[in-house]
């Protein structure tokens, strides 16, 4: 995959990933979707994985938590009844997450801030699906450099 703005060459991208296991890793799509829309060049939106936990004070256990998501995505009603369409035709590619077991959190939130960084610069919709939520503030700064605002960002939790 190439930066479409600088020429550089993007590498860890994913153009197709379907429940699969390889290595044995098992990689999940949000939505469980296996439709022509999931490749990373033609979806609108790429959902990163991130499984942290290393700054959890209580209930340890959140770097499970984007696994989880995405095997219950899959039980979703990808109708939205608001909108009138199937939300997933927008393009969703799930990337395999992103590896920073063994990284304290300095090195957690520049590898998400890089990967996040590098999917805004191919004009494309990053979601992260985090443990704690240390794991936001890679995205929102790599967010606010690529659209010079903080106003891009959403973040949602479950408590």
């Amino acid at each position: 995959m190439i930066d479409s703005r600088t020429g550089r060459i993007l590498s860890g991208f994913v153009e197709n990933q379907i429940l699969s296991r390889s290595n044995n890793i098992m990689r999940l799509s949000f939505g469980g979707s296996d439709n022509k829309l999931t490749p990373f060049d033609k979806a609108r939106v790429v959902v990163l994985p991130v499984p942290y936990g290393k700054t959890v004070t209580y209930r340890k256990g959140t770097e499970k938590g984007p696994e989880a998501i995405l095997k219950a995505s899959g039980n979703i009603e990808l109708f939205d009844e608001e909108l009138g369409i199937e939300s997933y035709t927008i393009g969703i590619n799930t990337q395999p997450s992103l590896d920073v077991n063994g990284l304290d959190s300095e090195g957690m939130i520049d590898a998400v801030e890089q990967k996040v960084s590098d999917i805004c610069n191919v004009n494309k919709m990053p979601v992260i699906i985090g443990g704690e939520h240390s794991v936001s503030i890679g995205a929102v700064k790599a967010v606010k450099r690529q659209y010079k605002s903080e106003e891009h960002t959403s973040e949602l939790q479950s408590h």
